[in-house]
């Protein structure tokens, strides 16, 4: 794509990265070109013969911009972009068989559709199962170390409980399911998958023995976050799959977002390190604080927040070990290096700062 459309240097740099490396967390500016990066990532992977069928899901309205990017880059390119109205239930089984049958460069999902391709019963059961047994192991220690209460429970304790009874509801939906005959994720043959906006997907759910500390984020988790968790855990297992993910925001509201990244893109080295649980996690790079805060009722209050990293340098060793990042200083930097001085075309603010409008 070079020829016709410049890509810019963090761009070919991100490209490369995410040819020779399975699983990448593309971490860029906002307008810093990331859908060009995970295109021509996936069509090179494809071209090289690296991936048989990539799959980009995108948010809903972004369908028809992504494949005119698909084109744009690569004219000739084969690409099936499946709108919503095609996972509609009477044409859900058309669209599998495409899929599954086409030889397609490049296929385009939004982000609501991409729920309704199941992966196989035998293998989700299979991960519900593990993680019931990694609850299951967490209420063992949690009541170990109760301070002795005696008969009552500790909370930590009552929160595995409820992990465990969902979880546990899920398994017997799953085994008592009717289920249409459509092709699974694995049947399709995907075996590349780039996710836009990865930052919708960061609701996964865990368990802690942490209690009354806030700043943890939702501990129940969405179904989204667990689809989508169980198709990267396929993909791992492959000996040819790769995941990317894009978003420029991939912690916003927790520092428990960083330990789900790591569970998406780098489990296999937090089990390396043993900490593949929260609890042990956390324990290794991030603190409790606690401190006087101002109450709904206006009154100071002990409050305890995970709101402090610790083991920095260890911690982001980890992460750069599977996420490229490029600030808007690192692309005004290397534009000016790459152009001979020229400034990067971001708008000028008018007046020279930035004015408070009340």
């Amino acid at each position: 794509p070079d020829a016709v459309i410049p890509l810019r240097r963090h761009q070919k740099n991100v490209i490369w990265r995410g040819v020779s490396e399975r699983f990448l967390l593309i971490d860029h500016a906002v307008g810093a070109g990331k859908s060009y990066a995970a295109i021509a990532r996936a069509m090179e992977r494809r071209r090289m013969g690296l991936a048989k069928k990539p799959v980009i899901v995108v948010p809903n309205h972004m369908v028809e911009q992504f494949s005119s990017d698909v084109y744009r880059l690569y004219p000739g390119a084969r690409v099936l972009a499946a709108g919503k109205k095609d996972f509609e239930a009477k044409k859900r089984r058309r669209l599998f068989s495409k899929i599954a049958t086409g030889d397609w460069d490049i296929v385009v999902v939004p982000h609501s559709s991409f729920g309704f391709i199941g992966v196989s019963p035998e293998r989700e059961a299979k991960f519900i199962q593990e993680e019931i047994a990694s609850v299951e192991a967490g209420i063992k220690e949690a009541e170990a170390e109760d301070s002795g209460e005696g008969w009552r429970k500790p909370q930590s304790v009552k929160d595995g409980e409820r992990l465990l009874e969902r979880l546990n509801e899920r398994m017997k939906r799953i085994k008592d399911m009717k289920r249409d005959k459509l092709l699974t994720f694995e049947q399709l043959g995907i075996d590349d998958l780039t996710i836009d906006e990865a930052h919708m997907f960061k609701n996964l759910a865990y368990y802690t023995r942490l209690t009354k500390v806030l700043g943890l984020g939702s501990k129940e988790g969405s179904k989204r976050a667990w689809d989508l968790y169980s198709k990267v855990r396929i993909l791992r297992e492959s000996p040819r799959g790769a995941v990317t993910f894009m978003t420029g925001t991939p912690i916003s509201n927790s520092i428990v977002e960083m330990y789900t990244m790591m569970r998406y893109l780098a489990m296999d080295d937090l089990a390396d390190l043993g900490l593949e649980h929260f609890d042990a996690w956390h324990k290794q790079f991030a603190e409790a604080v606690t401190k006087f805060e101002l109450n709904d009722a206006n009154q100071l209050a002990e409050r305890t927040r995970l709101a402090r990293w610790s083991n920095m340098p260890e911690l982001m060793k980890l992460y750069y070990s599977f996420t490229d990042a490029v600030s808007l200083d690192d692309i005004k930097k290397w534009y000016a290096e790459d152009n001979g001085g020229k400034r990067f075309p971001v708008p000028s603010i008018k007046g020279g700062k930035r004015n408070n409008i009340i």
